[in-house]
């Protein structure tokens, strides 16, 4: 993520710099409209928890960059061949840009998981980790931040009511770092093939879109990695 930080630089805090990266979520929004934010103050993410769970904003607070431009489904999943998007609004006609009153006129997919609560708390570890010759030892593991779990249950008319799909995220102290992941859970006692899925879907504007020769590269406003990547595949 660029940054355009006045005064002092993210990779290297320096007096009261370092206590204003410091995670939360935070309640927002109104009574028919609830929200979650996550900040550190670098960056922040914010979801629309009614009619359904939905990121709607997504913003660099470094440059002051607004990076979403359109509501999509927190994750998608395929079992047994039947798609379904995991939270998320539609309704949204234009996909050039997203102005905060359209979200009073979008409506849940009919055929998304639900959200049915969410859970909250500090940042967990994936694996034990142990700091070895080379690293950081007196470094914290886990890497200190939140935890936000969001709950999904199927959609009312699913005859399967016994699964239920969890998306969770980290945002950590001092980075402009999001981690997301999903976890599915089987209560039926079938057997459930999980064919697909994506665990993150951002709406984001292609930053760099070359017509002709390109003489140099634009870094982008956001940078990605998966577990997934499978050696540059």
């Amino acid at each position: 993520v660029r940054s355009g930080l006045d005064g002092g630089d993210w990779l290297v805090p320096h007096g009261d710099l370092a206590g204003l990266y410091r995670a939360g979520l935070y309640r927002s929004g109104t009574d028919e409209a609830p929200e979650l934010v996550a900040t550190n103050g670098l960056i922040s993410r914010t979801w629309r928890l009614a009619p359904n769970a939905a990121t709607v904003a997504l913003d660099n607070l470094m440059t002051g960059e607004s990076l979403l431009r359109g509501v999509k489904p927190e994750a998608t999943i395929s079992l047994d061949g039947d798609t379904r998007p995991v939270g998320g609004l539609i309704g949204q006609v234009e996909y050039g840009y997203l102005r905060r009153e359209w979200l009073e006129e979008m409506a849940a997919d009919p055929a998304a998981f639900r959200l049915r609560g969410f859970d909250t708390g500090p940042t967990q570890a994936p694996f034990s980790w142990e700091g070895r010759r080379g690293s950081a030892a007196e470094l914290p593991w886990p890497a200190p931040g939140i935890r936000l779990d969001l709950h999904f249950s199927p959609p009312p008319a699913e005859t399967n009511a016994d699964l239920g799909v969890s998306v969770h995220y980290e945002l950590y102290d001092g980075m402009p770092l999001l981690c997301t992941w999903l976890t599915i859970r089987n209560d039926s006692g079938a057997t459930v093939r999980l064919d697909t899925f994506v665990n993150e879907i951002l709406a984001i504007v292609d930053y760099e879109a070359c017509v002709d020769e390109q003489d140099h590269w634009e870094h982008p406003a956001i940078h990605v990695e998966s577990d997934y990547a499978f050696h540059g595949m």
